[in-house]
């Protein structure tokens, strides 16, 4: 959390103005909003509607009375299409939210909740996934989805990397159980702010995965992000 204040505090400084401000729309709660990251399906959120959403976050952490509020646009990278939000609570026709690893308001009515239907078996689920094909002789991205000791969970794990100059490599990882709903597997490791979230939305038809997290899994520059599919590897123990 501490780490995206000082980011959106540069970014109110610079250039992106137009996407920051420090103004909230009329109505918005200008009071502190806490929500810790929630794997339950059912306290789950998606986006709706295609023009941008207000995301009012920060209250009262510079000066009391003032927030951030951060212009959302749907089907960005900023909210793509897998952006899945945890709920706390409502006020005034404002929804308080866990969202990109931060706490913040939003209209209520661009929230639903996550859709139950069409319900995907445990077993068109698991198996290993790959971001992409990769590189020989590389270490390259990893997914391995498996049934989880609880009925109707799945546990993932898995790791990723980044690649910088100079044989600098970032690494993340997760490891946790999930409850899958609908399409929708909403995966939370670690119960505080910092907590690393990652989303996936299941096309079995494809049996690929759609995935986002919220850049708290791992290295700096490592990201769980982008199209997975299913593959069978050579061993278990594949690159």
């Amino acid at each position: 959390m501490r780490t995206l204040f000082v980011i959106v505090s540069f970014l109110i400084t610079t250039s992106t103005i137009a996407q920051f401000s420090e103004t909230p729309p009329p109505g918005a709660p200008t009071e502190a909003c806490n929500v810790m990251p929630n794997p339950d399906p059912h306290s789950l959120r998606i986006f709706t509607g295609s023009t941008t959403i207000p995301y009012v976050i920060a209250c009262g952490v510079r000066t009391p009375g003032k927030c951030i509020t951060q212009q959302m646009q749907p089907g960005t990278k900023e909210m793509p299409p897998t952006a899945v939000a945890a709920f706390g609570h409502e006020k005034d026709g404002w929804s308080c939210i866990f969202f990109s690893g931060a706490s913040g308001w939003v209209p209520s009515d661009r929230l639903a909740p996550l859709p139950a239907e069409p319900a995907v078996p445990i077993a068109a689920w698991t198996g290993w996934y790959r971001e992409y094909k990769g590189t020989s002789g590389i270490r390259n991205n990893r997914l391995l989805l498996v049934a989880g000791k609880a009925p109707g969970t799945i546990h993932v794990s898995g790791r990723a990397y980044w690649y910088g100059l100079n044989d600098n490599v970032h690494t993340g990882q997760i490891d946790a159980d999930a409850t899958p709903y609908g399409r929708y597997l909403h995966v939370v490791e670690g119960d505080s702010e910092g907590a690393c979230v990652l989303d996936l939305v299941i096309d079995p038809s494809t049996h690929t995965l759609a995935a986002d997290d919220n850049a708290a899994c791992g290295g700096m520059n490592v990201r769980f992000w982008g199209k997975w599919s299913r593959f069978t590897p050579s061993t278990s123990h594949s690159k």
